[in-house]
């Protein structure tokens, strides 16, 4: 149980390193190709793009999720987190290891 949440507390570590190092970087490049946070976003389709690129490199499952907000009961220029929702799980689809080898090939 142990070694599994030290796994679980690594992936978690990843993820918000990967998150923090790439979103920047990745908004400033579609920034540049007219795509932003306000109008026009930058559509799912480019995101799952960008996503099945990781997977298929790097040979891991990419989760894409989006932020629920709400806006604040004070402030209504400010949002809060709500919650959180999947939207797309990409698969790698290079290097897909099979169960099974049929000799003919």
């Amino acid at each position: 149980m142990r070694d599994e949440q030290e796994l679980n507390t690594l992936q978690q570590d990843v993820a918000e390193q990967i998150t923090a190092e790439w979103h920047e970087k990745f908004c400033h490049v579609f920034g540049r190709h007219g795509f932003g946070y306000g109008d026009p976003p930058v559509p799912l389709a480019v995101w799952q793009g960008v996503a099945q690129a990781m997977a298929d490199a790097s040979g891991f499952a990419i989760a894409i999720q989006v932020t629920v907000v709400e806006a604040d009961q004070e402030d209504p220029h400010l949002s809060r987190c709500v919650g959180h929702r999947s939207v797309a799980l990409l698969e790698p689809l290079l290097f897909v290891e099979t169960e099974t080898v049929d000799s003919r090939w």
